[in-house]
């Protein structure tokens, strides 16, 4: 846009590092088109008829106009950016309904700001019996999201039923189930938490498990919509940071950039296309005045050097005349995935990487020499030889082994630390002599063979478990107990949280 190219579209080849998933490659294929002089209806009117266009390939249908959802609404209602707008059981907030609960649980989590809320399941009492609501839902399901507990109550001739009903008053009562519109065989799931975003996010995963567990969710239903006003900066441990990235477009630019407050009520002009809780590409209008964009950087903490070192010539640009502008890019494997009804994007890729990321085919990623990565700069300083900047190995891989360093008795006694362990001046000899000579070996070698070793990766949860077939007697536990630092019964005693 600032060197005068009006408007232009490329389907472009994208590599961005992340975590695989179902939806996710680390090489992907995108549609990006930007375009001047332009605002977000422009966006909305030409990806709506592009994507419904694209659907129809497929015989899907989708209705437009799309529907528009504000960020704030979707957390609030559905815990995410991307919500499944396909089935209900959105999000109540019965916080002030509950404010003089004498419930100690509630009680004290409103008393320190924190925040009730939950959905309601219509009608599946019967599939939803207070044994999984307990001991599934309560117990397991929830911790496993990261909550710390789960209220339930049941809808029964009228009144709510739970295990803890009796602690609410009538009013109460009323109130939640005033609240939630419940009727006769409704059931009603409620989170707690100090942590706002952590009850939005546990609600999330709670919502979706058990729509997809009661099959909630209608098949052959496309619900399309934009998610905009996303909020353009926010806050982390080390300061302001930008939520997307720092040339979109504000609300408004009456903004203090020294204001860490007021930088946070800042909405930005961005928006995201999200479909049956998949997000399909997002854009935002972009930042054209010079002013602004200083405003911005100076609100992300760069000085003056670091925006011109890192910045100098995007800045020099806007002397010459930018032109209003915005885009916008859709995920064209994700989107094809979708309109295919496939389970996951590498059926509609034809060389997709694994799950380890690595391409079966041409076996990229393959290691690069010594002579490739010191041509780059990648061994510079770094005070060893061979591939200590290499790419990660795979399986079937032959790797020359890099030179150890010797491992010294404070690092045993570190490890020994973390893992809770108390060992004595001859075993953290022992341990270290071990180890050294561990890696003494692997330096006699001159290849190291990985072809049949398995990933080191585990898709179920590891658990510790006794035999069942033999009996184990207490004393069988004394030895292994020996180097316990605190004892419970015949448990380890340990920490909630490890610290390093």
């Amino acid at each position: 846009m600032m060197g005068g190219m009006d408007r232009y579209y490329q389907i472009a080849r994208c590599f961005r590092d992340e975590d695989l998933r179902p939806n996710r490659q680390p090489e992907f294929t995108q549609l990006d088109l930007e375009a001047s002089f332009i605002d977000e209806s422009f966006i909305f009117d030409l990806i709506e008829e592009l994507t419904c266009r694209m659907f129809r390939v497929g015989h899907i249908e989708l209705l437009r106009p799309f529907s528009r959802m504000t960020y704030q609404e979707a957390v609030s209602r559905y815990g995410t950016d991307r919500p499944d707008t396909r089935f209900d059981m959105t999000f109540e907030d019965v916080t002030s309904v509950l404010q003089d609960t004498t419930y100690g649980i509630f009680r004290d989590i409103i008393g320190q700001g924190g925040l009730v809320k939950g959905f309601c399941v219509k009608g599946q009492g019967h599939a939803l019996s207070k044994n999984v609501l307990q001991n599934e839902y309560a117990m397991k399901i929830v911790p496993s999201f990261g909550g710390s507990g789960m209220t339930w109550m049941k809808v029964v001739d009228g009144r709510l039923e739970s295990n803890i009903v009796q602690f609410f008053s009538e009013a109460e009562q009323a109130g939640i189930m005033d609240a939630f519109n419940a009727g006769e065989g409704d059931v009603l799931l409620m989170i707690a938490d100090t942590a706002h975003p952590l009850v939005h996010s546990v609600l999330c995963d709670l919502r979706l498990h058990v729509a997809e567990r009661l099959h909630l969710i209608p098949e052959d239903t496309f619900n399309a919509l934009w998610i905009t006003d996303f909020p353009l900066f926010e806050r982390k441990a080390d300061g302001i940071h930008s939520l997307h990235h720092p040339f979109t477009m504000p609300d408004r630019t009456d903004f203090d950039p020294g204001k860490p407050d007021e930088l946070l009520t800042l909405r930005s002009r961005a928006y995201d296309l999200v479909v049956n809780g998949e997000e399909l590409g997002g854009g935002s209008i972009r930042i054209h005045t010079m002013d602004v964009q200083r405003k911005i950087f100076d609100a992300l903490g760069l000085t003056p050097d670091e925006i011109e070192s890192k910045f100098g010539f995007f800045l020099s640009a806007f002397e010459y005349g930018t032109p209003p502008h915005g885009g916008l890019a859709l995920g064209l494997d994700r989107m094809i995935a979708m309109i295919l009804k496939t389970p996951s994007i590498r059926e509609v890729i034809a060389f997709p990487k694994n799950r380890r990321a690595w391409c079966p085919l041409t076996r990229a990623p393959s290691p690069a020499s010594p002579h490739q990565l010191d041509e780059l700069g990648l061994l510079k300083g770094s005070g060893r030889k061979g591939f200590t900047a290499g790419a990660t190995p795979r399986t079937g891989d032959r790797r020359p082994i890099q030179k150890q360093q010797t491992i010294t008795r404070e690092e045993v006694r570190h490890v020994a630390r973390l893992a809770r362990l108390r060992i004595s001046d001859t075993e953290a000899e022992r341990l270290q002599q071990d180890l050294n000579a561990v890696l003494s070996h692997f330096e006699t070698l001159q290849e190291l063979n990985t072809r049949d070793v398995p990933p080191m990766s585990h898709v179920l949860d590891l658990k510790n478990v006794w035999r069942e077939d033999q009996a184990h007697p207490s004393h069988m536990t004394e030895p292994i107990l020996e180097n316990a630092p605190d004892r419970d019964a015949d448990y380890f005693k340990v920490p909630r949280i490890l610290e390093g």
